[in-house]
């Protein structure tokens, strides 16, 4: 779990050595970047969320940075590469995934689903 406020960013500065990182300006010097995402939003798109650890532990800059399952702004509107949901589902999400359990996140069209569902042991 991690609480955010104002000062939470995630760096999307490819040129960064932070690149890929969650970071609290509170905490850090704040330079060696332009690019950054602000947690804390407005529009409370990541009032709820689960980091989607993909491009670690080895962070090549360029290859995504800053993907998470959040809040979405509406029906059929798009991301920037996350994968976003209603309030009360990713609240859902949130509630029950068990970091300690090593989780893995396996995002499928429904046929393909039903056709490896037992091959890969998925619910």
């Amino acid at each position: 779990y991690l609480p955010i406020d104002r000062d939470t960013v995630c760096v999307e500065d490819v040129r960064s050595k932070d690149y890929n990182r969650i970071l609290d300006l509170a905490d850090s010097t704040g330079t060696g970047w332009e690019r950054r995402s602000v947690m804390l939003r407005p529009d409370g798109l990541f009032r709820w969320g689960v980091v989607v650890s993909q491009n670690t532990p080895a962070v090549q800059p360029g290859s995504g940075s800053c993907v998470f399952q959040h809040v979405r702004k509406g029906p059929g509107r798009p991301t920037a590469g996350c994968t976003a949901m209603s309030a009360g589902r990713i609240e859902e999400i949130v509630r029950w995934l068990d970091p300690e359990g090593s989780p893995s996140l396996v995002q499928l069209p429904e046929a393909e689903y039903s056709e490896l569902r037992q091959s890969l042991q998925l619910p």
